[in-house]
């Protein structure tokens, strides 16, 4: 028997559920498969977090939670080793000591010894199909690896998917419109951190809208917890068409 031989002869390992994502979703999907059943989670980046990250000490990411109207998110952010102070210049939103980010991270950390086993980075989806009756789901990703699952979880924007990720059987045409069509929070904006020596602005007039049709239309004060660091950060979108190409 040759080495192709063993392989196809190989016993099929299926894990419980597969996790495709690797942001705040779903590392809590994996957090709630702790102990009831098998998980693995591949990412297509180098690193968790998914738009969720620190340039320096500034949170680039998602930074609010409104706990009066985020009662999931603030019953998360109760579970996890992570401390919230008041929005400097916004009492109704609160961040996170060290960034947003700290929430995945203290996901991670909280999934075990085993979970580096689990998590595979750099991991690009690119097949999701359903193989012969139904029970088992085969995903491959674009470095060749084959995972199989009996359930997949995927965390990631639908447009996303729909433009990367074949399925095998076809998606129904209403699903596939849908998912097309669908849009995510704050896609299309970045955000420009600006740092100064020491805070100079008002903090009853720093988070505002800014006048005029410029890329940038909204700024905050996001200076560190410890004001370690001063900072503003501007909100800014510039249409995909209107920059050159090189």
């Amino acid at each position: 028997m040759n080495a192709i031989d063993e392989q196809k002869e190989a016993p099929m390992k299926v894990t419980d559920v597969l996790i495709v994502g690797g942001g705040l979703s779903g590392l809590y999907v994996a957090r709630n498969m702790l102990g009831q059943h098998s998980w693995k989670l591949l990412e297509a980046s180098e690193r968790l977090g998914g738009r969720l990250a620190n340039l320096g000490s500034i949170d680039m990411g998602g930074a609010w939670i409104w706990p009066e109207h985020q009662p999931n998110m603030r019953e998360l952010v109760s579970s996890l080793p992570v401390k919230t102070f008041e929005q400097p210049d916004d009492e109704t939103s609160t961040r996170i000591v060290g960034g947003a980010v700290q929430i995945v991270d203290e996901l991670a950390r909280g999934l075990g010894e085993d979970a580096a086993d689990k998590i595979h980075l750099n991991s690009i989806v690119v097949s999701c199909k359903l193989l012969e009756h139904g029970e088992v789901v085969q995903v491959e990703t674009k470095a060749g690896d084959t995972y199989f699952a009996r359930q997949v979880v995927f965390a990631v924007p639908p447009k996303l998917l729909f433009k990367t990720v074949s399925f095998h059987p076809l998606l129904s045409a209403d699903k596939r419109a849908v998912m097309n069509a669908s849009s995510t929070w704050m896609a299309g904006v970045t955000k420009v951190a600006l740092v100064y020596p020491s805070r100079f602005w008002d903090l009853t007039a720093s988070n505002m809208g800014l006048p005029g049709n410029g890329p940038a239309f909204q700024v905050y004060d996001s200076s560190t917890y410890d004001m370690e660091v001063t900072a503003l950060t501007f909100f800014a979108y510039v249409p995909p068409n209107s920059i050159a190409q090189t």
